[in-house]
């Protein structure tokens, strides 16, 4: 599973607003591994891979979009 490669961590949860204030206004469309996981385990969110692989994009879109290229979580 994703969630369990070594790099993952900054991506297994949602972004806690304590930590993050300012996330939710800059990321308007957050995703996480936990709520992909959840979406895998109904079994009626993703009818096609394509949906899947488009939130994995988007993951990493949005880290990229927030952080700055010389952090860990952009990289």
């Amino acid at each position: 599973m994703m969630n369990e490669h070594p790099d993952a961590w900054p991506f297994k949860d949602p972004v806690d607003v304590r930590d993050v204030p300012d996330y939710y206004d800059i990321i308007k469309d957050p995703m996480d591994l936990k709520t992909m996981s959840k979406r895998l385990e109904s079994e009626q969110y993703y009818v096609t891979f394509e949906m899947f692989v488009a939130d994995v994009k988007r993951m990493f879109s949005n880290a990229r979009t927030y952080n700055s290229p010389e952090t860990i979580y952009y990289k």
